[in-house]
C-alpha cells in the first residue's frame, strides 16, 4: 500500500454525482445453472475409450461482432470495440476485462491515451469525443469535426487527423492542440515510436513525422502507387504501408523503398511482430509475410474469419479481431493461434488450444463443449484446467508459466464424463442423525485399469468429511458403480450432491437431492473480523498511517449501527495493534470458525501486500528482512488464506483485502472458490471476495482523506446524505444497500478517484510520480445480502 502527502478532497462530486453502471468483469469463474450433466447418450457405450472432438458452442449471450481494437505496443491496456456499441477495456497484466463502457451510438474508432486512463473516440459522423477514467459516465464531444484518423502513442498523447483542419494533439486535459505545419488530407495514422507517427493520404502520400508541442518535423516521405489503405510501424524503424490496389511496401529511410509485394487483395489493416513477421488482413483472410524481403510467411491458424484491426502487442503477440465475437492471440514468430478471447453480450472467456480457460462468473451459462449429442458446461467439464490470467500469460512478459496440463487438447478429443445419480437408499441408517444415500456412477466405458472412481459428497456448499467410504458394487461390465453411504442430517433443509471423478480426474456432480429434518434453527448472525497493520520491521515495507483506522471504518460499515443482522463480535475481532504478530492473525481467523451455516462471516485485511518467490503474502509486523525472505514465516500466504476460509462454516463469506497487489489472491482462491461454486446446488449460500487493486497495481492511502482510497469509497457508499439517500443504493434505488451494489460502487469510483489523485499530484508537482492506477477486483457468487 502506498501513502502520498497530497490532499485529495474533490470527491464529493465523484461519490454523489453522476451514477452510471460501469460493468467490470467479475473475474471469478464458477458454474451457473445446469452444471450437473444429464443422461449419458447410450450410443457412445460401444466406443472403446474413443475421445470425442468437442465443439465450443455459445448457448446464450449472442456474441457481438468485433469491429476494432485499440492500444499501443508496450502499454498495459487495450480496448475492444464491438458491434453492439460497447467498449471493453482489458488489462494485459492480469489478462482480464476490467471495464465495460457504453458510449453514445455510432462509435467506429478508439485511441487510448496514457495506457487507457483516457481515450479519444470517433463516431460515424466524424465527430471526436473524449473520455477519462476520472469521469467514467461522461463522453464529452470535442470541437473536432470531420475526423479521418486517430492513434495513441507510447508516451501517452493521442494524435487526431481531420479532413479540413489538419492534425491535433490531445493529452489528459482533453483540449485539442493544433499541430502547425502538418500535412493536409491525412486519412491514416500509425504510431511509430515515442513522438513519431506515420501519416498517409488518399493521393498515396506517406509521411514520417515527429510531433512535438504544437509543431511537426518531417523526417521522410514516400509516394505509394495508390491511395493509402493501411499503415503500421514498430518504433524501431520498421515501417509498412499498403495501398488500396493491393501493393504492400516496406518503407526505408530517406524516402527509399526496401521492397514491394503485389498481394492482389486489398489489405485494410497491418501489424508487426518482433521476430521478422508482418501480418495483414485482406477480406476475410489474415496473411503473414517476411518483413525482411516480403516473402510469404506461414499461414496464421485462426479460429474464424477476422475483421477489424490487427494489433501487435508485447512478446510478439498479435491480436486478430473476429466477426464472431472472438479475438485470437497469434504468436508473432510462428503465426500460430495460441488462445481465443470469446465475448458475449455480458461475459467473456479465454480458451487456449489445449483446453485451459479463464472467464467471468457466468461463463458456464454462455459457453459449453458439445460432445456428440450432449452439451457439457465448460467449467463443469474443465475445472482442473482453469488458469487464472490465461490471456496475460500469452500477452505479457514475466508471467508465471502455465500451471495445468489437460490430458488431451480439444483437437485430440475429450472422453464423455459419467452420469451421476443420487437418491434415497431403501436401506435404513444406523441412527436418527443420519440418512442412507445411494450414489450411482454410470460410465460409457469402464474406467481405465478398472480403477474405482473417486466419490465425494456435498451438503449445501460444504464437502462432508465421510472418512473411509464403503466399496461400491460394480455391474454392467465395470461401467456402473453403486455406493450406499450414511450421511449426516442437519436440522432444516439438507441439499446433497454427489461428485464423481471421471476422465482426466474431472469431477461431475449429480442433480441435488433435498431432504428436510424438523427442529429449531437459531437465527443467523453477522460475524465480523478485521485487521489493520501500519508498522513493520523492515524499511522494505514502509510505515502506513491509516490501516488500523481503515479496519475500524470497515467495522462501522458492516457491523456498526444500522447493520440489518444481529452482530456477534468481541474486542479481539478488530486488531489495530501495529505490533500484530502471526499468532494474532491466526487467533482472528480461529474466532471465525464458530460461524454456523445460517451466519454471515466478513473478514477484512488492511495493510501491505507483497510478493515473495511468486506468491502473494499479507505480512505481519514481525517481518524483519529487507529481502522479505522471512515472509513465509511471518506472513499469511494466499494459500493459507484459502485454507482458513475453507474451515469457516458460515453460509456466506465476505473477504475484503485492502493491500497492494491483492487481486493476486484471487488466482489462488479460485481453486477454493470453484469447490464452492462448481455445480453448486444452492443459491442460498455464496462467497464474495473484494480486493482493492489488481495483481499488478498498488493500493493507495492519502493524508488528505486520512484513510485509504478503497476504504473511503466503501464508507462513502453507505453514508447517507441529508435526504437519507445512500450513494451506492442505485440498482434498484430502494433505500437498501446490497453488497453487490456496494461492490459495483467501489469498482466504478476507486479507479476514478485514483486517476484524479494522480492528475492533481502531477499538476502540483507532489508525490513520486508513480502511476496510481487502482482497479478493485471482485469475485462473487451466490445470494446477495443487505449491508445497509
Amino acid at each position: 500500500m502506498l501513502r502520498y502527502r497530497w490532499i485529495v478532497l474533490a470527491t464529493g462530486l465523484l461519490v454523489l454525482g453522476l451514477m452510471v453502471q460501469t460493468a467490470m468483469a467479475q473475474r471469478f469463474p464458477g458454474a451457473g445453472p445446469g452444471t450437473a450433466v444429464g443422461v449419458t447418450t447410450r450410443a457412445f457405450s460401444t466406443q472403446a475409450r474413443q475421445l470425442l472432438r468437442p465443439e465450443l458452442v455459445i448457448r446464450s449471450g449472442r456474441p457481438p461482432a468485433i469491429v476494432g481494437l485499440a492500444g499501443v505496443t508496450g502499454q498495459d491496456r487495450f480496448a475492444i470495440l464491438t458491434g453492439d456499441g460497447g467498449i471493453r477495456l482489458w488489462d494485459m497484466r492480469i489478462g482480464a476485462q476490467i471495464q465495460f463502457l457504453r458510449p453514445p451510438p455510432g462509435i467506429d474508432r478508439v485511441a487510448l491515451g496514457d495506457g487507457g486512463l483516457w481515450m479519444v473516440l470517433r463516431d460515424d459522423a466524424g465527430t471526436a469525443l473524449f473520455w477519462r477514467q476520472t469521469a467514467p459516465a461522461d463522453f464529452i464531444p470535442l470541437s473536432l469535426k470531420g475526423v479521418t484518423a486517430l492513434t495513441g502513442q507510447p508516451d501517452g498523447p493521442v494524435l487526431v487527423a481531420t479532413a479540413q483542419d489538419g492534425l491535433f494533439l490531445l493529452d489528459a486535459d482533453g483540449i485539442p492542440q493544433p499541430v502547425s505545419g502538418a500535412p493536409q488530407g491525412v486519412t491514416h495514422l500509425a504510431a511509430a515510436g515515442s513522438g513519431a507517427v506515420l501519416a498517409g493520404a488518399a493521393n498515396g502520400a506517406v509521411w514520417h513525422l515527429r510531433v512535438g508541442e504544437g509543431t511537426v518535423q518531417l523526417i521522410d516521405q514516400w509516394r505509394l502507387s495508390g491511395p493509402v489503405a493501411a499503415l503500421t510501424a514498430d518504433g524501431t524503424g520498421v515501417m509498412l504501408a499498403a495501398a488500396q490496389n493491393g501493393v504492400l511496401t516496406r518503407l526505408s529511410p530517406g524516402g527509399a523503398v526496401a521492397w514491394t509485394l503485389e498481394t492482389g487483395q486489398s489489405i485494410t489493416s497491418l501489424a508487426l511482430a518482433p521476430g521478422g513477421l508482418g501480418f495483414g488482413r485482406a477480406g476475410d483472410a489474415t496473411v503473414s509475410f517476411q518483413v525482411d524481403d516480403g516473402r510469404s510467411g506461414p499461414a496464421p491458424t485462426l479460429a474464424g474469419a477476422t475483421t477489424g484491426d490487427l494489433l501487435a502487442t508485447v512478446r510478439g503477440t498479435i491480436l486478430a479481431a473476429g466477426n464472431d465475437g472472438r479475438v485470437t492471440l497469434v504468436d508473432g514468430r510462428t503465426a500460430e493461434g495460441m488462445a481465443d478471447i470469446h465475448i458475449t453480450a455480458t461475459n467473456w472467456a479465454v480458451i487456449d488450444r489445449a483446453g485451459r480457460f479463464d472467464g467471468t462468473a457466468e461463463i458456464a451459462r454462455d459457453f459449453a463443449w458439445r460432445l456428440g449429442q450432449r452439451d457439457i458446461d465448460l467449467v463443469a467439464f474443465s475445472e482442473k484446467w482453469f488458469e487464472p490470467g490465461l490471456a496475460a500469460r500469452y500477452l505479457s512478459a514475466g508471467i508465471a508459466p502455465l500451471a495445468t496440463t489437460p490430458p488431451a487438447t480439444p483437437e485430440q478429443g475429450f472422453e464423455l464424463p459419467p452420469e451421476v445419480r443420487l437418491s434415497l437408499s431403501d436401506r435404513p441408517a444406523s441412527d436418527s442423525d443420519r440418512v442412507m444415500l445411494k450414489v450411482e456412477a454410470i460410465f460409457a466405458q469402464p474406467p481405465a485399469n478398472a480403477a474405482v472412481p473417486r466419490l465425494r459428497l456435498r451438503r449445501g456448499e460444504r464437502l462432508l468429511d465421510m472418512g473411509a467410504l464403503p466399496a461400491p458394487d460394480v455391474s454392467d461390465g465395470g461401467k456402473v458403480f453403486t455406493w450406499q453411504i450414511p450421511a449426516p442430517l442437519a436440522v432444516g433443509e439438507n441439499r446433497f450432491a454427489a461428485l464423481v471423478a471421471g476422465w482426466g480426474e474431472v469431477e461431475v456432480a449429480s442433480p441435488s437431492l433435498t431432504l428436510n429434518r424438523e427442529g429449531e434453527t437459531a437465527p443467523g448472525r453477522l460475524l465480523f473480523a478485521a485487521m489493520g497493520i501500519d508498522a513493520y520491521g523492515t524499511p522494505a515495507l514502509s510505515r502506513l498511517l491509516y490501516s488500523g483506522s481503515d479496519a475500524a471504518h470497515l467495522r462501522d460499515i458492516f457491523a456498526g449501527n444500522g447493520s440489518p443482522m444481529p452482530v456477534y463480535s468481541h474486542p479481539d475481532m478488530v486488531l489495530r495493534d501495529t505490533r500484530t504478530r502471526m499468532v494474532d492473525i491466526h487467533t482472528l481467523f480461529n474466532g471465525m470458525e464458530q460461524a454456523r451455516p445460517q451466519d454471515v462471516a466478513i473478514i477484512a485485511l488492511v495493510g501491505h501486500g507483497a510478493f515473495y518467490q511468486g506468491q502473494w503474502f499479507f505480512p505481519s509486523s514481525e517481518v524483519r528482512r529487507d529481502d522479505l525472505s522471512d515472509l513465509p514465516t511471518y506472513g499469511l500466504s494466499a494459500t493459507q488464506l484459502a485454507e482458513k476460509l475453507s474451515r469457516i462454516q458460515a453460509g456466506r463469506i465476505v473477504l475484503i483485502i485492502d493491500a497492494c497487489y491483492s487481486g493476486a489472491v484471487l488466482d489462488v482462491l479460485n481453486a477454493f472458490s470453484q469447490r464452492r461454486l462448481l455445480n453448486r446446488v444452492s443459491q442460498d449460500t455464496g462467497v464474495v471476495i473484494l480486493a482493492s487493486a489488481s495483481s499488478a497495481e498498488q493500493s493507495h492511502q492519502y493524508e488528505g482523506l486520512k484513510m485509504g482510497i478503497f476504504s473511503y469509497i466503501l464508507l462513502s457508499g453507505v453514508k447517507a446524505d441529508m435526504t437519507g439517500f445512500y450513494p451506492a443504493d442505485v440498482s434498484p434505488r430502494d433505500g437498501k444497500v446490497m453488497l453487490r451494489e456496494l461492490s459495483d460502487y467501489t469498482r466504478q469510483w476507486v479507479p476514478a478517484l485514483a486517476a484524479l489523485a494522480m492528475d492533481k499530484t502531477r499538476m502540483m508537482g507532489a508525490g513520486t510520480g508513480t502511476n496510481t492506477m487502482q482497479t478493485p477486483v471482485l469475485a462473487a457468487a451466490g445470494a446477495d445480502f443487505q449491508v445497509r
